[in-house]
């Protein structure tokens, strides 16, 4: 006669899981570090300076901070296609 299934989960793939977990957590803990804890600029040097003007588009400071090294990527086109819904005057 055959052996009836056990309700028991798998080991093995639950072992399959928790270790997959555990290494998605590792990389997100070391990325983590990475991004937060080594400095952009060298021992001894002046820290950076970010100055904004009145008036500057988002676009604009996106570059500055692309220039400075602060970001990755230069900024998307980021012009608008007309007054937003939430934005509307309602005199």
């Amino acid at each position: 006669m055959p052996r009836p299934e056990s309700p028991r989960p798998d080991l093995l793939g639950v072992a399959r899981v928790l270790l997959l977990l555990a290494i998605l957590a590792l990389s997100l803990r070391l990325a983590w570090v990475y991004e937060t804890r080594y400095p952009l600029n060298g021992v001894g040097e002046p820290p950076l300076s970010l100055i904004v003007p009145r008036g500057s588009s988002a676009e604009a400071i996106g570059r500055q901070l692309h220039a400075l090294g602060l970001v990755r990527y230069p900024p998307a086109n980021t012009r608008s296609r007309g007054p937003s819904p939430s934005n509307r005057s309602w005199t």
